[in-house]
Formats: structure tokens, sequence, C-alpha cells
């Protein structure tokens, strides 16, 4: 298997865990210097646990029971020097919704 497609699966994996709420499995997703960039007024979180505590616990409280719906799942190599090298980056990107 190549690295996009185990990278959208472990995405898959973890978003299947969040959304069971199954937060003792959550912390083997991220890196230690995990950070995460979000909207005002969190702006930005380091760390799994802070992640779950100052966001993601509160979001799936505040609207109660919803399923995420998504529509497109795309991974890929970086290749984000001005030259055209891979950096050795690689990204996951999705759209849907949270019904």
């Amino acid at each position: 298997m190549n690295i996009p497609q185990s990278n959208k699966e472990l995405v898959l994996r973890l978003w299947r865990d969040l959304d069971a709420a199954n937060t003792a499995e959550i912390a083997r997703y991220f890196a230690p210097n995990f950070h995460w960039m979000g909207m005002a007024p969190i702006h930005g979180l380091t760390g799994s646990e802070a992640y779950l505590a100052e966001f993601w616990n509160p979001f799936r409280k505040s609207f109660g029971a919803f399923w995420r719906e998504t529509h497109i799942l795309i991974a890929g190599l970086s290749n984000a020097t001005p030259e055209g090298q891979g950096d050795e980056g690689q990204w996951v990107g999705a759209t849907g919704y949270f019904i």
C-alpha cells in the first residue's frame, strides 16, 4: 500500500475513535509535538490532551448527537519547495459535513 492511502486509512481510524468518544486511544494518533491550528477564539492547541479537552469534547457536547459525512478524502506527498523538490511532508484533506 502506498503512503497516501495508508495516511487516509489512519485518518479514518482517528475519526472513528473521535466519533466513538474513544479518548483513551486518541493520543496514539498524534505526534508528541502535535499543534492544531484552529479558529478563534481557540486559535492553537498543543498536544492531544489539549485538543480533546479544549476543542473536540466541548464541540461534541455542544452539538449533541451528530455524525460525520465525508464527501471527498484525498492525500498526497508534499512538493513544497520553490524548486519543486519534495520536502518529505505528507498531507490528508477532506470535505464533508457533520450532520
